[in-house]
């Protein structure tokens, strides 16, 4: 008797978990170029605004903080 493929999770109908939010590296950038229009904003405003948020932890929120510096201009 043959048995009957299973249907892979990416053959199944999404449901509202499996709907990404945006990842926190779209949020932080948006963050950033939101907070650099800003006069006189520190990097630690923006490392708490990153914290708050996006959700992301200080460390994570620093390391972010330089990867988007270093590429957005």
């Amino acid at each position: 008797m043959a048995k009957t493929p299973v249907a892979s999770s990416a053959e199944k109908s999404p449901d509202a978990s499996a709907v990404a939010a945006p990842v926190k590296m779209v949020i932080a950038t948006e963050i950033y170029k939101r907070m650099k229009a800003v006069k006189g904003v520190t990097r630690k405003e923006i490392l708490d605004i990153f914290v708050a948020e996006a959700k992301l932890s200080k460390a994570g929120a620093s390391t972010y903080y330089q990867l988007i510096n270093a590429n957005v201009k």
